[in-house]
């Protein structure tokens, strides 16, 4: 006579669960003898850069809204009188050289 038991994925081998106290947010692993899977939430990359605007381009006033328009960058400020700008970007969804375009 066989005896079957059934219960929730928890509590079955292998598996874990990992809950914090005071959050909803419930972690599950999943762990196979060559791998292990772990989900994380994103983490963004922030660099800085900084580079000289080309003349044609420096006449326009909205040059820190031009390089806002580019999909990852967090924070621009152009100084005039050097004809600089500088960019606060997440490297994991731009690149300085779409930047570049964008405002040049």
């Amino acid at each position: 006579m066989m005896i079957m038991a059934i219960t929730s994925v928890p509590a079955m081998a292998n598996n874990k669960v990992d809950k914090k106290p005071g959050k909803d947010k419930v972690e599950m692993r999943f762990f196979d003898k060559k791998k292990s899977y772990n989900h994380h939430a994103y983490r963004a990359d922030i660099k800085t850069v900084t580079f000289k605007v080309n003349k044609k381009a420096s006449h326009h006033k909205n040059v820190e809204a031009m390089a806002m328009a580019v999909r990852g960058v967090k924070d621009a400020s152009y100084n005039r009188r050097s004809g600089k700008i500088t960019v606060k970007y997440d490297a994991n969804k731009t690149s300085v050289r779409s930047i570049k375009h964008a405002v040049n």
